[in-house]
């Protein structure tokens, strides 16, 4: 019987907590139902406002790009190159600042504000940017570690925020795979991805 209606015969189980819920009780989602305590838990989980750090980050590599413009030398200062990693360590992050060419940053923003505002608001502020730092120096990880594939690439320059947008789609994976919705379409876009770089 349902625990928040006593007498009334349970219908289904919550996906979430796995507790019996009636019919009145029960929230549907894309796959199954959670029960009303569970819903209230998310609810006050999401953040409302507006994506602060989504946008603060999309501004803040539209100024390192302009500056980037003028000043050459920041761009030589801010990119990624395995070579200079290990002892310029802050350059497995600032390289996802700078972008090569209009194009580059038009479409890594792009991704990065339609992904990241969805993403800010189910995780929070703190948890969003941690997020995206983690995923910007895996990207840069990444780059380290072709480089035992193919040595050649020790003294190859990278620069963009692909490596933290990509990140980004693996946390949607996750997220829509922990809610059992279909994960088909998030995992074409990232074996496309994974294939351009």
């Amino acid at each position: 019987e349902c625990p928040r209606h006593p007498g009334v015969r349970a219908v289904d189980y919550c996906k979430r907590c796995k507790r019996p819920m009636c019919a009145a009780c029960a929230i549907p989602t894309e796959v199954r139902s959670i029960c009303v305590d569970c819903a209230q838990q998310v609810r006050r989980r999401v953040p409302t406002g507006s994506p602060v750090v989504t946008t603060g980050i999309v501004v803040a590599c539209a100024v390192v790009y302009a500056i980037g413009w003028v000043s050459p030398a920041l761009e030589r200062a801010l990119m990624f190159a395995p070579v200079l990693g290990y002892h310029q360590p802050w350059r497995f992050l600032t390289t996802a600042f700078l972008h090569a060419s209009l194009w580059h940053i038009g479409f890594n923003m792009l991704a990065l504000y339609w992904v990241g505002r969805s993403l800010e608001r189910v995780m929070g502020h703190w948890r969003f940017a941690v997020l995206y730092v983690l995923s910007a120096v895996g990207g840069s990880l990444a780059v380290l570690l072709w480089c035992f594939v193919q040595p050649s690439t020790w003294m190859t320059a990278t620069v963009g925020a692909s490596g933290a947008v990509f990140g980004l789609f693996a946390a949607v994976f996750v997220l829509q795979h922990l809610s059992g919705a279909d994960t088909t379409s998030v995992l074409v876009l990232l074996g496309i991805n994974l294939v351009i770089g």
